[in-house]
């Protein structure tokens, strides 16, 4: 099947990217964070479970779950625009 005929899903995708990477171990990607929608990030937030230790934000688990779906939809908007990871530099 042609790769614009898959299903686009990230969780289709990694797996595939990893095949890839180890058939061709020089290839190099530019970049893999269109992968990173909100959907995946739902799904990696729901994985990491209530006991886990605040981000370097401070934030809890439980605290940005309040407003999952806003703050979710925040971050990919930040990731899009790389502003995300200036709010954390010195």
């Amino acid at each position: 099947m042609p790769y614009s005929e898959m299903d686009n899903s990230t969780l289709v995708l990694l797996p595939l990217i990893s095949e890839r990477t180890r058939k061709e171990p020089k290839l190099q990607f530019t970049s893999l964070a269109h992968l990173l929608n909100k959907k995946f990030l739902r799904e990696c937030y729901l994985e990491l479970g209530r006991d886990r230790a605040s981000g370097i934000d401070g934030v809890s688990w439980q605290a940005y779950g309040e407003n999952l779906d806003e703050n979710l939809a925040n971050l990919v908007k930040r990731r899009k625009t790389s502003s995300w990871f200036t709010q954390f530099r010195g």
